[in-house]
């Protein structure tokens, strides 16, 4: 029987599935609804990028723990930092939070611009911890630049926010103070709750000025918690007054207050692998570790009881992976393995971390391989609990994410491409979320992970050999050279080895190579990298360089002599792999783009198309 899925039914089918695993998760860790403080540790831990596995900081690059404290390092708007181990559940309670804040190099708390303060009750639509994290909305509580505490609905970053009758009270700040404690409290009375956010002197403890929000339901305080610095409070949000502040002594405690210390992102966010022909390649991808913490990751693998270390992995100072190399692997046996990290913990204090899967068997005499080809995820729906439920029911022996692992608006807050370092942390940002929906999947069976356009922030992408772009992309080369090589690293170092190792131009590297895997010979390749570009070569278009509208095109004036789909190497390359039958009984090529494609319709306004160059149909 078929069934049409509008939004709202997948939305509500999604929320189910979300609304099981987080039961289940909660019932096997023995968790749900019991009380659990927490204070944040900062100021024990080394100066780094990443806060720690308790945390995800919106967006990645402009947090860091620097001289023991939490500090937001850009002046923009709604920058937040959520806890991923404590929530506030359902029903009747209290719920209270405390934190110091101070301005990033110093001055007057009260002098200047910006706003800091609480986010309570963060809900996202699928009703997910993970998919709040992105998408979630809740109240937000906080001191402005003109030293009035305010509690209201939190907007976001470009949508108007939603009038509540909160009172307001100015405060006296000491004219000299640099820093200032907020406290937020509940109180409840039944099913209504009240929200007090107070004002508090470090120095003296002295109580400057609070103000309340009554009458909120109490599902109203359910959900996510965090820190924000610069809320967006008003709907002229461009215009908005920012600033960088520094946050201290985070603590969170309450009978409303939930644990769930399964939650944690890390320190080995995921693990990707490969097995051919008797090697394996696997890749740990860590988040941006700091200068004083370990700089290694270990590859063990169980022995009866123990575990036993095959070998140790540097880790790479962009992309932030681990990648291993072992031969010879013996394919006939599932083997457990474990990846091991000691993480800094305190200033004298280490602590081992694992993740831990499964090498699966070579299923060479199995009659049938089966391969999940997965593209094409923006994370509207992150963590995708129902495509990642439904695959798992698949259970592929395979996986191939054949590109746009993820888009260059995943996860919000747009795309940064300078400088080169930030930049790197956005495009690690996005890419976390893939690692994040796919990793129980992907640490238990191989997978390959060959990158697209969106994938190094382009459109669409000829990439001309490894050329630099001079114009349109349509023109053909890459637009942002520099780290193209972090995207191949991140997504094909646990890839079998390239069947040439050499560099591209402007020494982009290259994954292009074979893989033999439950007797089926793949072609993994690479097939956007080398083509040539349609603009200034073809017959011209009009608008758009690779759309064809005219119904009088005829596509040989398009078949030109010079121009190239896969290039001359990869040419030499599917040569010698057609005629390699090793191990194999079928061959089977994996690329980002169909070689065939017919062009109908492109865009929101239909635009009919008579050819499309960014088919691999082309050249």
């Amino acid at each position: 029987m078929k069934r049409s899925l509008n939004r709202r039914a997948f939305l509500r089918d999604s929320a189910a599935l979300a609304a099981s695993a987080e039961l289940a998760a909660r019932v096997k860790a023995g968790q749900g609804g019991e009380p659990a403080g927490f204070r944040s540790r900062w100021e024990d831990l080394p100066d780094r990028v990443w806060i720690g596995p308790e945390y995800w900081a919106n967006p990645l690059q402009d947090w860091r723990i620097a001289g023991g404290r939490l500090e937001c390092t850009r002046s923009a708007l709604d920058r937040n930092v959520q806890l991923l181990t404590r929530s506030v559940g359902e029903g009747a309670g209290e719920v209270r939070m405390s934190v110091r804040i101070g301005r990033v190099g110093g001055g007057a708390i009260g002098q200047g611009a910006g706003s800091f303060g609480f986010r309570v009750g963060i809900q996202g639509p699928l009703r997910d911890y993970r998919n709040s994290l992105i998408f979630g909305r809740g109240l937000d509580a906080g001191l402005d630049a003109s030293g009035r505490l305010f509690i209201e609905v939190a907007s976001g970053v470009g949508n108007k926010p939603v009038d509540l009758p909160a009172v307001s009270d100015r405060l006296s700040l000491p004219p000299n103070a640099e820093s200032i404690e907020l406290r937020l409290a509940s109180e409840t009375k039944g099913p209504i709750v009240s929200l007090v956010l107070s004002a508090y002197d470090p120095a003296s403890g002295e109580r400057l000025g609070e103000t309340r929000l009554d009458n909120l339901a109490a599902g109203r305080l359910t959900g996510n918690l965090a820190l924000v610095a610069n809320f967006p409070r008003r709907s002229n949000l461009s215009k908005e007054a920012t600033a960088a502040f520094w946050f201290d002594r985070w603590t969170i405690d309450g009978d409303r207050v939930e644990a769930f210390e399964d939650r944690v992102f890390g320190p080995i966010l995921f693990s990707q692998y490969t097995l051919s022909r008797g090697i394996l390649k696997l890749s740990a991808q860590m988040p941006p570790i700091g200068e004083k913490d370990a700089r290694e990751v270990r590859l063990q693998v169980r022995k009866g009881t123990d575990w036993e270390t095959l070998a140790t992995a540097p880790i790479h100072a962009e992309a932030r992976t681990a990648a291993f190399r072992v031969e010879p692997w013996d394919d006939t046996k599932e083997v457990p393995y474990r990846l091991a990290y000691a993480l800094r913990v305190g200033k004298d204090r280490v602590e081992d971390h694992y993740w831990e899967g499964t090498i699966r068997r070579d299923p060479k005499d199995s009659a049938v391989l089966s391969v999940a080809d997965i593209s094409c995820n923006m994370h509207s729906a992150f963590p995708n609990v129902g495509y990642v439920a439904n695959v798992a029911k698949l259970n592929p022996d395979l996986l191939a994410f054949t590109g746009d692992q993820f888009y260059e608006p995943s996860g919000g807050y747009g795309v940064q491409k300078a400088p080169l370092d930030a930049a790197i942390l956005d495009l690690l940002r996005k890419w976390y979320l893939h690692g994040w929906t796919w990793r129980e999947l992907m640490k238990d069976r191989p997978s390959i992970s060959i990158p697209d356009d969106h994938d190094v922030y382009q459109g669409n992408l000829w990439g001309a050999g490894g050329a630099a772009a001079t114009g349109t992309q349509e023109m053909g080369g890459y637009q942002l050279p520099p780290w193209v090589n972090v995207v191949h690293r991140t997504q094909t170092s646990h890839h079998p080895d390239p069947y040439a190792a050499a560099p591209s131009a402007q020494g982009i590297s290259v994954y292009y190579g074979p893989l033999t895997y439950g007797r089926v010979s793949f072609a993994i390749v690479a097939d956007r990298q080398f083509k040539s570009g349609p603009e200034g070569k073809v017959p011209p278009t009009g608008n758009r360089g690779d759309h064809v509208v005219s119904f009088d095109y005829d596509p040989k004036t398009a078949d030109l002599p010079g121009l190239e789909l896969l290039g001359a190497r990869q040419l030499a390359f599917l040569k010698e792999w057609a005629g390699d039958w090793r191990g194999a009984d079928m061959k089977a090529v994996i690329s980002q783009t169909i070689f065939t494609a017919m062009a109908t319709t492109h865009g929101p306004k239909r635009e009919l198309l008579r050819a499309d160059y960014d088919a691999n149909g082309w050249p």
